[in-house]
C-alpha cells in the first residue's frame, strides 16, 4: 500500500483527483481512469529505532495496619505484537487486551471488597520483546522483597473452552496448588476443568517468570494447554470477535478468589523452589 497526496494523484491521472473522490463517494463505484504519466519513480525506507514504552503501575493500600505494609503483585502485559514492517496492525484482543481487562477488574473488585494486604497492579510493557516490562520492575522493586507475599499474573485468558483455565506454578509450591483450589471453591467461578501440573514449556515466556526468578511465589493464569489450540497466538487474526467473553470472566473470577486469600489469610505461602 502507498499513500500519495491529491496534487500527486492529480499529477498522475490528468484530472483533479478530489473530483474522481467525490464521483466515487456518490456512486459508490470505482472510477477507470487512464493514466496520462508513463512512469512512475519513488523511493522508500524504513526506520528501526529504540523507543521508551512504560509500564504502568498503582497501589490499593491494605486496610490492615499489620497486614498493609505486606503486597501481593497483580500484572498483565499491555503490549502486542505492534505493526509490521508492511504496515499490519496486531490488534493483540487475546494476547494480552483479554488479561488486561481481566487485570481492570479485579482491581476494581478488590477496591471494594478492601483486603487487609496491599495490591500492587502492574501493566506491564515489552513483553513481547523478551518480558522487559516486568523485568524492569523485578530489578527496582517498588517495595523490600521481603513484604512481597506473591504475584499473580494473567497472559491470555479468553480463548478455548469457557469453563477451563490453565495455572503454572503450582508445581513449584503445594501451598500456592492448595490455595488455588481453594479460591476455585471459594465461590461461583464457572471454572469446571482446572488444570495444574502441565504446561512447563510456558512457564518461562510471561511476566511471573521474572519475580519467580528472585524467589518470589508466583502463578500465571492462561487458557489452555497445549498453546498450540489457539492458531491465532502472535498473528494478526487476533481480533476481539475471536474471544470468549464469558471464559475472561470466569478466568478473572478464579484470580480475584486466589488474590483475596494472598491478601486477606495470615499465612502466607513459602519461597517457590527450581
Amino acid at each position: 500500500v502507498m499513500e500519495i497526496s491529491y496534487e500527486a494523484a492529480t499529477r498522475l491521472l490528468g484530472r483533479d483527483a478530489r473530483d474522481i473522490a467525490a464521483q466515487i463517494d456518490r456512486s459508490v463505484r470505482p472510477v477507470r481512469v487512464k493514466p496520462k504519466t508513463g512512469v512512475v519513480t519513488f523511493r522508500a525506507e524504513t526506520k528501526l529505532a529504540d523507543v521508551r514504552v512504560d509500564n504502568v503501575v498503582g497501589v490499593l493500600r491494605g486496610t490492615d495496619d499489620a497486614l498493609a505494609d505486606e503486597y501481593v503483585i497483580v500484572g498483565a502485559h499491555y503490549d502486542h505484537v505492534g505493526v509490521d514492517l508492511r504496515g499490519r496492525v496486531g490488534f493483540g484482543a487475546d494476547d494480552n487486551g483479554s488479561g488486561v481487562s481481566g487485570l481492570l477488574e479485579v482491581t476494581r473488585a478488590l477496591a471494594a471488597a478492601k483486603p487487609r494486604r496491599s495490591i500492587i497492579v502492574c501493566a506491564f510493557a515489552a513483553e513481547e520483546n523478551g518480558m522487559l516490562g516486568s523485568a524492569a520492575i523485578a530489578r527496582r522493586l517498588p517495595v523490600e522483597k521481603s513484604k512481597i507475599v506473591a504475584m499473580v499474573n494473567m497472559d491470555m485468558i479468553g480463548r478455548g473452552e469457557a469453563r477451563e483455565v490453565a495455572v503454572l506454578g503450582t508445581e513449584r509450591n503445594k501451598h500456592l496448588e492448595r490455595l488455588v483450589q481453594r479460591a476455585d471453591g471459594l465461590g461461583k467461578t464457572g471454572i469446571r476443568d482446572l488444570v495444574m501440573g502441565r504446561g512447563q514449556e510456558l512457564w518461562q515466556r510471561s511476566d511471573q517468570y521474572e519475580f519467580h526468578k528472585i524467589g518470589i511465589p508466583s502463578l500465571f493464569f492462561f487458557e489452555g494447554l497445549p498453546i498450540t489450540r489457539n492458531p491465532d497466538y502472535h498473528t494478526w487474526r487476533d481480533t476481539i470477535d475471536k474471544l470468549d467473553l464469558a471464559k475472561i470472566e470466569n478466568t478473572t473470577r478464579l484470580v480475584f478468589n486466589t488474590v483475596w486469600l494472598l491478601a486477606t489469610e495470615d499465612e502466607r505461602p513459602p519461597p517457590s523452589r527450581e
